[in-house]
């Protein structure tokens, strides 16, 4: 039968707190390996044991198990004589697992206890070299023939032994769009892990302004691209333009959207142009020409335009047009109070450049007389008065500077007609008026004596 011990005496309790203090020891050494150990589930029921040890800390003694905190008899076995062996079975049980553990670190000398992070941009722009550094936990051991090696998306970029100062640094270029798996190995461990995000390259496109008239067909939109890279040309970009509505003048902004065909390679920004459409020229068909009256206006009634489009509505309306002086000729006429109307009418503008002609005002001369003559052998006749013009303008100055008039023979004759072959006019505003028909007149030619002597009858007409 199995009796009750009594607690244990002070060289017990001595020698329960030291085998406690190992046994701390060891949990210790068994956390610090923990991440090294390849067998899990031995590493688990080890640690079962431990956590058992390390949160009441009994300690075999005997056929009982004190808790050494308390001192008090936490179990009582009924084999006395088991007792010691039970010290001895656990003792050996820590032994075992100590030595498995240094096989273990026997067996793994070779490998690099090496923790550590890759430091870099984690985000960079296309086309940009990112820089990375490897950098090692302070612990680390090697045996100095091991090397280090870079991997991007599961490629090899770069390898170079440990003892290269260079080995803890990569550039890391012509990376793919996206997320990119970069790995560190030291002999044939992964010690870190890091993933760099490379945007899309920006790929600007530059919608050209453009203007064209009213009425014409809108010319195809032109565009500039900047930003391509990798020899990518110009043509792998489609520009679809959504249909903008230019059916009257203004300012409009492009609506276009950039397609990049096969390849998502860009984010593209598409920069709107600016579409003028122009008011279109009429021209006045009109031949606008007037007498001169001595002013500068001229009342039209209407205008008939070149130029409408088919459809539309607009006319011009005008109360009176203006030369730009009084005189004859072909003059310039303002357009300022020309004014298109209609539905259509702010499509249009009038052209400025809209001429006329002032003819000159056919005038009249009456009442002029002729001077009978002798026989002189010629036609000229001479008049004894200049007469009256008729049809000048009221303050205009005019006058007869010379009249040239003619028999219509030579012959000797009573009543015979003379014609006024050319008159001369004199003033300021000679110029706007002409003669429709010259005036007549009538006189006598008598014989007379040539060299002193009669004319023979037979030369009376």
């Amino acid at each position: 039968m199995a009796t009750k011990k009594d607690k244990p005496s002070n060289a017990e309790q001595k020698e329960l707190k030291e085998q406690s203090a190992i046994n701390q020891n060891i949990a210790s050494s068994l956390e610090q390996q923990r991440s090294e150990l390849p067998y899990k589930d031995v590493e688990q029921g080890f640690q079962s044991t431990l956590d058992k040890t390390e949160n009441s800390n009994p300690i075999i003694m005997g056929s009982n198990i004190y808790n050494v905190e308390s001192g008090e008899r936490a179990r009582t076995y009924d084999n006395d004589s088991q007792g010691g062996g039970g010290v001895l079975v656990f003792l050996l049980l820590v032994a075992l697992v100590v030595m498995f553990i240094v096989g273990i670190m026997g067996a793994n000398t070779n490998k690099m206890q090496v923790m550590g992070k890759i430091n870099g941009n984690a985000v960079a722009p296309y086309g940009e070299s990112v820089k990375l550094n490897y950098v090692a936990d302070k612990s680390m051991t090697s045996n100095g023939k091991e090397e280090v090696v870079w991997y991007v998306n599961e490629k090899e970029m770069q390898r170079k032994p440990i003892t290269d100062k260079n080995a803890y640094s990569y550039n890391l270029t012509k990376a793919n769009v996206g997320s990119n798996k970069v790995k560190v190995t030291v002999g044939k461990k992964v010690y870190s892990n890091y993933d760099v995000k490379i945007d899309k390259p920006i790929l600007k496109v530059k919608v050209k302004d453009m203007a064209y008239e009213y009425g014409s067909e809108m010319p195809k939109i032109e565009y500039d691209i900047n930003g391509l890279v990798d020899g990518d040309k110009k043509d792998i970009v489609s520009l679809i333009n959504k249909n903008v509505p230019t059916n009257s003048v203004g300012v409009y902004r492009t609506n276009s959207y950039a397609l990049l065909g096969s390849t998502n390679k860009y984010n593209t920004v598409v920069e709107q142009g600016v579409i003028s459409v122009m008011p279109k020229e009429l021209k006045v068909e009109n031949v606008i020409c007037k007498e001169y009256d001595g002013s500068n206006t001229l009342k039209v009634d209407n205008f008939k335009l070149v130029g409408v489009k088919e459809g539309d509505e607009v006319c011009a309306e005008c109360d009176q047009l203006y030369f730009e002086d009084k005189n004859v000729g072909n003059k310039k006429i303002s357009t300022y109070n020309i004014k298109l109307t209609g539905k259509n009418a702010g499509n249009y503008y009038l052209c400025n450049e809209l001429c006329g002609e002032i003819k000159p005002k056919a005038i009249a001369l009456n009442g002029i007389k002729a001077k009978n003559k002798m026989y002189d052998t010629n036609t000229k006749a001479e008049l004894a008065g200049l007469g009256q013009l008729e049809g000048v303008v009221d303050g205009d100055i005019l006058a007869i500077g010379d009249i040239s008039a003619n028999f219509e023979t030579n012959a000797v004759g009573k009543g015979k007609n003379i014609k006024v072959d050319n008159i001369t006019l004199i003033g300021k505003d000679k110029d706007n008026y002409r003669f429709e028909n010259y005036p007549s007149a009538k006189a006598d030619i008598f014989e007379s004596v040539e060299y002193g002597k009669a004319v023979p009858s037979r030369r009376v007409a």
